[in-house]
């Protein structure tokens, strides 16, 4: 994970190790030129009428801790879950129909590109954003599925999600065959 935070933000990476003497990591971050300029964050107008409905299922209490509070404050409703198995089981629940899951993709127990697929098997017009702290492709069938890598600031979030309930609905995982 670290190896991938490094090299997202353009910098370096190196390790030695000898035996008996330990292990010894360099890490070289990007040199910053100039004088660093921060907008301040303006988050996204919530619907006063009914907040919108977000499943947030990530493994890593802290990182769904900060997603659920960016969530909330920009607005909308979340429900959390640690699990995939758990997110199954609360989807099932006759009165919780989230509009959009955002789901980390590597979890113990069940990958979020199966979790995204069983659930929208469910539910058809369900969106989906991928949260992962490894660059990489997915699965063809979610190309055109948003991924967010971590780390990833508050607004990041908050603005991948508005721009998700504004956008013509997904149909990526709507038509694609379950793999064999």
């Amino acid at each position: 994970m670290c190896y991938g935070i490094v090299k997202q933000a353009g910098g370096f990476i190196g390790a030695e190790s000898r035996e008996g003497a330990g292990t010894t990591f360099w890490i070289y971050p990007p040199l910053a030129v100039g004088e660093v300029v921060q907008e301040p964050a303006k988050l996204p107008d919530a619907d006063p009428v009914e907040a919108r409905r977000i499943l947030l299922v990530e493994d890593e209490p802290a990182v769904a801790e900060l997603a659920r509070r960016a969530l909330t404050m920009g607005g909308y409703s979340v429900t959390v879950a640690h699990r995939g198995d758990a997110a199954l089981e609360m989807f099932a629940a006759e009165d919780f129909r989230p509009e959009l899951l955002v789901s980390d993709v590597i979890m113990p127990g069940m990958r979020g590109t199966v979790l995204a697929r069983k659930l929208r098997i469910l539910d058809r017009s369900l969106r989906v954003i991928f949260v992962s702290g490894f660059p990489g492709p997915l699965e063809e069938e979610f190309s055109s599925i948003k991924l967010l890598l971590k780390p990833f600031r508050p607004i990041e979030l908050l603005r991948e999600v508005g721009e998700e309930f504004t956008c013509q609905p997904q149909s990526a995982i709507v038509d694609a065959p379950p793999p064999s």
